[in-house]
């Protein structure tokens, strides 16, 4: 099993980058990504952005 795991204040990145490579990850290993509803995505904009 791999996991992937984001810590972005830990490394040294912001939660887009850590985003992108756990959606990269994912797509790797043939896990299909759907899109958020509605409000799931609107509360993810908004932690990326206290991320930056």
């Amino acid at each position: 099993m791999t996991r992937a795991v984001c810590a972005p204040a830990a490394i040294g990145e912001t939660v887009a980058e850590c985003v992108g490579r756990l959606l990269s990850v994912l797509g790797e290993a043939g896990i299909a990504w759907e899109p958020l509803a509605r409000v799931e995505r609107e509360a993810m904009r908004a932690l990326i952005r206290l991320g930056e």
